[in-house]
């Protein structure tokens, strides 16, 4: 998937694309800005009432630290593309990690947890618009990835895990947040 803007764009030097979704086409780049890689997330075409959600979203999580949510950098217009810029986390998806396969695919016992945080956000004052924008999300079909075997579940790991993911979740609700597009493939573990 080649991103035009994205590549023109003096700041960023892109390097790969990472995946893809619902929501967009997600890059690691290089921020000349920043001295750093991070994921870019090329936003598919927002209409007007999808966009002035998705910045009001963007606004009130920009600043939101925590060590188990992704940090958001910045949401950039080029031309009629947003961009999402956001702390790159590499690492392995939820079910790989509590699964690992017996070919070796691990990660550290020890590992930290990030949950993928963009546009899947609603406050309790805009549950009603978000939950029409997402039905207008789900009629892009997302090409399904292949999955590798997956392994016996490792408890020990699996309850490290929940245990994150849920101190994670728990800020978010403190704030008033829901995250809306929770699953295996939306937690990365580093």
């Amino acid at each position: 998937m080649d991103a035009p803007r994205l590549a023109s764009n003096p700041r960023f030097e892109v390097h790969e694309l990472l995946g893809s979704g619902a929501m967009g086409d997600v890059f690691r780049a290089t921020d000349k800005a920043r001295g750093t890689q991070v994921a870019i997330k090329v936003l598919r075409r927002l209409d007007a009432r999808s966009l002035l959600g998705f910045k009001s979203e963007f606004r009130a999580i920009a600043n939101l630290t925590h060590p188990n949510i992704l940090q958001l950098y910045d949401l950039i217009a080029e031309g009629d593309e947003w961009l999402l810029v956001m702390e790159l986390v590499t690492g392995t998806d939820f079910l790989r990690f509590v699964r690992p396969s017996a070919s070796g695919e691990t990660t550290s016992g020890d590992a930290d947890f990030e949950t993928f945080a963009s546009a899947t956000f609603t406050g309790p004052a805009d549950v009603e618009e978000h939950a029409s924008v997402a039905r207008s999300k789900r009629e892009h079909r997302v090409q399904p990835r292949r999955r590798a075997a997956l392994g016996p579940l490792h408890e020990g790991r699996l309850r490290g895990a929940l245990r994150q993911l849920a101190d994670g979740l728990h800020e978010l609700h403190q704030r008033g947040f829901v995250h809306r597009d929770l699953k295996p493939d939306n937690v990365l573990v580093f």
